[in-house]
């Protein structure tokens, strides 16, 4: 056996590793390993392979033996950092990468990953250094959107938006374009960042996709029946939904596919042409004339800032006799105070935790001597109501409805309070198409569905926004009771 068949082996295990054929790369480079057990590059596209598949642990055997017979093996050394992130190893990912640009200065993976592992860490300046670092060796997509990322994380838009049209002019990337879209949003430049928004279609796997989104798109003409269909969490389908009624008006019958929980609620708040049921899989592409995606409707209807007027009084409705029945009830355990609704915490994996404030600290600026708190939020909250201890008889529960599985009877809870303090979760969209008075606790960044820096919404004309004034400083809620009794007059 010579090292020219050892370098076959490895060749032919790359190009299937390139070519995207993972199975066949790990099967070329076992069999080669067999041959040539002490071989580093084998070890490591081994490992690469095993990394692809999830295999860690085995990822790991692989690249460490790479590692030590060759520690000079930058590629080796830089996999090896990367297989550390991806089990959240930072601190080990970020010396494994130093330590191939002590090898290789220029190694441009090394260097991209490198800045991902600090804004991981949150170290957002070193961060930028290493993408510009990329930028300094080659132009680079990836980098320029990265760059734009950290610059919508310092609120500033117009940065972020030079990086992402400098990276759409080096790629077309459905990624880079759904990025621009949120920031020409967030600006209210709506009538081009929807165009951008509509690049989400092609950024997600077609596996997440309806099987009907390949069908006949509706035109926005006036149609016979037309399937809507949706793709995101419960708050973005109700703020969407404020053009349903623009929907509906142009179709002799729409069928709107959307979580069983909002069905009772969209039926009563909107004609008889409408039906619903859950998934776009329940319907037959013959009992439909065309299809089309909820959230890329409002584009078409919500070109210019004014056109939110149309619905920013509200479009949902409660249930009457629901309401009249809490409201009382609250209203006599209120004893003359408002009936505040709070809810605390967003679930969201990405940005749930910037959302999010403790319990305490809301129950701390809300005196219940002056307000009825009443427990808005989802999910369950048995530990946040531990950490209250005594403060938790404060906080009322409604145990006639089911915050979480109930929307019909949150939305007619919502109704029968006076005011919402809430932070950026589901509950603000539903209380804001139900026309209710709410005060948001928004983070620094906030979604661009807040806009930049004003204080009221667009979406929601009874609507406030409290901002964070620095990332993760929630003091300026000292202001919430002086901003709660200039709303309610």
């Amino acid at each position: 056996m010579t090292a020219a068949t050892a370098h076959r082996f490895f060749s032919e295990a790359a190009g299937s590793l390139n070519r995207g054929d993972v199975a066949e790369a790990l099967s070329i480079a076992t069999a080669g390993l067999l041959k040539f057990p002490q071989h580093p590059p084998l070890l490591m596209i081994a490992g690469v392979a095993r990394l692809h598949r999830g295999e860690l642990d085995l990822a790991e055997g692989c690249l460490s033996m790479a590692y030590k017979m060759a520690p000079n093996y930058a590629d080796a050394v830089y996999n090896l950092g990367f297989l550390l992130e991806r089990k959240g190893d930072l601190s080990g990912a970020i010396s494994r990468y130093r330590e191939t640009l002590s090898l290789q200065p220029q190694h441009l993976p090394a260097i991209f990953n490198l800045g991902n592992a600090f804004k991981a860490e949150g170290d957002l300046a070193s961060a930028e250094g290493c993408y510009r670092q990329v930028l300094d060796v080659a132009p680079h997509p990836e980098a320029l959107k990265n760059l734009g990322i950290l610059a919508l994380e310092d609120d500033n838009h117009i940065e972020a938006e030079k990086h992402f049209r400098a990276g759409l002019a080096l790629s077309e990337n459905p990624d880079i374009e759904s990025y621009l879209g949120f920031t020409l949003l967030a600006q209210e430049r709506f009538a081009e960042g929807w165009q951008f928004y509509e690049a989400r279609l092609k950024a997600k796997p077609k596996r997440t996709l309806p099987a009907l989104a390949d069908k006949q798109s509706w035109d926005f003409d006036h149609a016979g029946t037309v399937l809507v269909w949706t793709e995101e969490g419960i708050g973005d389908v109700v703020m969407f939904a404020s053009v349903l009624q623009n929907i509906l008006d142009r179709c002799e019958r729409v069928i709107l596919a959307a979580d069983e929980r909002l069905h009772a609620l969209f039926s009563r708040s909107f004609p008889a042409n409408l039906s619903l049921c859950n998934t776009p899989d329940d319907i037959s592409m013959d009992d439909i004339d065309a299809q089309v995606a909820l959230a890329s409707c409002i584009g078409r209807f919500r070109k210019m800032p004014d056109q939110f007027l149309e619905t920013s009084d509200g479009y949902l409705k409660a249930d009457e006799r629901r309401v009249a029945h809490l409201k009382s009830k609250l209203d006599g355990l209120a004893r003359g105070r408002p009936v505040v609704g709070i809810s605390w915490s967003s679930i969201n994996e990405e940005t749930g935790t910037d959302r999010s404030l403790a319990l305490g600290a809301l129950l701390d600026v809300l005196d219940p001597d002056s307000h009825f708190l009443v427990s808005l939020q989802y999910g369950d909250i048995t530990a946040d109501l531990a950490e209250l201890g005594e403060q938790a008889a404060f906080l009322h529960q409604e145990g006639t409805v089911d915050v979480t599985r109930d929307l019909d009877g949150l939305a007619a809870l919502i109704t029968a309070c006076d005011i919402l303090v809430s932070i950026d979760n589901s509950t603000v969209h539903l209380a804001g198409a139900l026309g209710a008075q709410q005060i948001i606790l928004l983070p620094k960044p906030c979604s661009w569905r807040w806009g930049i820096d004003n204080n009221a919404s667009l979406l929601y004309a009874k609507t406030k926004l409290l901002r964070q004034q620095s990332r993760g400083d929630w003091s300026n809620m000292v202001h919430l009771p002086a901003l709660l009794s200039q709303t309610m007059g």
